[in-house]
């Protein structure tokens, strides 16, 4: 509790006796947990007991992380400027916690002018705060002490069925950046609404787009004038937003290079960066041909900007015999026409997440893969013809036909291993042919020794690089039910239509004067 007293001083008087003495004006002081403090308060004991009083009620709020009431801030107003920055200096009054009764239309002008100041863009300024306005008015929010969790959910609540559940999480979104922005300020010590969850707006989305098939692709270029069929093809090959066609300059394309590139500036972009973006050979013939000659670099490339949907781009779906929803009610626009339609092409035709991801600017996989990609067009049939044949014995992987081939599970060699094998005939295994040769290879060279397990070993001496063959009188050594020629210029087995691989083999013929080795050339698939 907060003491008020008079010091006393010691001096001398004229005489140069040492005399004690009292200060005019009144100290405070007071016990906390940061310490002993004192500050000087007035002459008048009555004002001083005031102030000694609030000190204490200061403290109190400060340790509950509260702000001072109306009545407390009222006071601290008129409080003289000496006094506030000893109560600020001593840590009892923070000048953010006057803040924190002032009226919440005070608090979103800041917020506004902050959003401003670090380059939001304007419309999503005017909506945001818009949005926290009339949150602030059903509610009855007059500071921000009065916004609590309790009286969003009841405001929620009562629109429900007035308001989609899209909107209902925009401005759940739009009041929590603004308590966050309170909160990094120091006006607030937490968000209200911090453990709020969103609405769940699967199923209950009042418009949903779709993606162009290629089909609709072709005919609304066809039945579109050139200039936007162009305008068209950019979109869509470039991934465009409506407001990346709008601020396209010349400046932005270049044709000059290789590869011709068109890049999306920092400013315009939304995710406020700059990329670039490859342009297609033809695409690049089309916008030469399309750039005037007294083009300037500072021009737009389409100043007539993209069509509305209201106007011109439903009316050009229209021409084209493109229904503007479909029997599901999704509806095709602009924006599916540079965003949702080429991800679902690229789904369909290959293209890797990560790949499109880029293309498409997303800083979430989530986004591109759940958001932007269309079911209903992913060529899932495709993808379920691929999947391997069950119930025949065909589903085998490369590593069971690589075991079949190598002759380890102890039967014979079958054809078909060998034709799918990549590299058949030269391993790193034992491979057993159907009239008991067998086939070795020298690790680390990739070359085969051939022995016959009826007649004897072969020397070592005979034993080198390449494919050595040790029988009475061999010229073919069948496999799997093809014959390889051991001549010098060998053969390819008639069964495989595909391209062989040759393989370099000597073959050791025993004779009175010792062995006569041949060399020759074997293809194998």
């Amino acid at each position: 509790m907060a003491t008020v007293y008079k010091r006393s001083y010691v001096t001398r008087d004229d005489g140069g006796h040492t005399v004690r003495r009292r200060c005019p004006t009144h100290t405070v002081k007071w016990r906390d947990d940061r310490g002993l403090h004192r500050i000087r308060a007035y002459s008048d004991k009555a004002a001083s007991m005031e102030l000694g009083r609030k000190v204490d009620l200061l403290v109190a709020l400060r340790q509950r992380h509260d702000g001072p009431d109306a009545e407390l801030t009222a006071w601290l107003a008129k409080l003289p400027e000496k006094v506030r920055a000893d109560l600020t200096r001593h840590g009892v009054l923070d000048p953010r916690s006057l803040l924190r009764k002032e009226p919440i239309g005070r608090h979103v002008d800041d917020w506004s002018a902050d959003l401003e100041t670090c380059g939001r863009d304007d419309i999503y300024c005017e909506v945001a705060t818009s949005r926290v306005r009339r949150l602030a008015s059903d509610s009855g929010w007059k500071t921000l002490a009065d916004v609590t969790a309790d009286s969003f959910g009841a405001w929620r609540s009562a629109r429900a069925g007035k308001l989609s559940a899209r909107t209902l999480n925009h401005y759940f979104e739009a009041l929590r950046a603004f308590l966050n922005w309170c909160r990094r300020q120091g006006r607030i010590d937490f968000n209200p609404v911090a453990g709020v969850v969103k609405v769940d707006q699967r199923g209950k989305e009042a418009r949903r787009r779709r993606a162009l098939t290629l089909d609709e692709l072709d005919r609304l270029i066809a039945k579109t004038p050139l200039d936007r069929a162009l305008l068209y093809k950019v979109t869509f090959y470039c991934q465009l937003r409506r407001e990346d066609v709008k601020q396209l300059r010349w400046a932005d394309v270049n044709l000059e290079i290789l590869p011709p590139c068109l890049v999306t500036r920092a400013a315009v972009s939304k995710g406020r960066r700059e990329t670039r973006h490859p342009l297609r050979a033809d695409l690049a013939d089309e916008l030469r041909a399309f750039k005037p000659r007294w083009a300037r670099l500072t021009d737009l490339v389409f100043p007539a900007g993209p069509p509305r949907v209201a106007r011109g781009f439903r009316r050009d779906l229209e021409a084209a015999g493109i229904p503007y929803k479909d029997e599901l009610g999704r509806q095709a626009d602009f924006h599916s026409l540079g965003r949702q339609t080429p991800n679902t092409v690229m789904a369909n035709t290959g293209v890797a997440p990560r790949i499109a991801q880029e293309l498409m600017r997303h800083k979430d996989i989530r986004l591109t893969m759940g958001v932007y990609t269309d079911p209903v067009l992913l060529n899932k049939a495709a993808a379920v013809e691929g999947l391997p044949v069950i119930g025949k014995g065909k589903h085998l992987d490369r590593e069971a036909r690589t075991i079949k081939l190598n002759g380890t599970d102890g039967g014979p060699v079958d054809g078909d291993c060998v034709q799918n094998c990549d590299h058949a005939g030269v391993g790193t295994g034992k491979n057993q042919a159907s009239d008991g040769t067998e086939l070795t290879s020298d690790r680390g060279k990739g070359d085969a020794n051939w022995r016959n397990r009826r007649g004897s070993r072969t020397p070592r001496k005979t034993r080198r690089s390449g494919v050595s063959v040790s029988s009475a009188d061999v010229a073919e050594v069948p496999i799997s039910g093809h014959s390889y020629s051991a001549s010098g210029q060998g053969s390819s087995p008639s069964a495989l239509s595909r391209p062989t691989l040759a393989i370099d083999i000597s073959v050791t013929k025993p004779n009175r004067r010792g062995s006569l080795r041949t060399g020759g050339k074997i293809n194998t698939g």
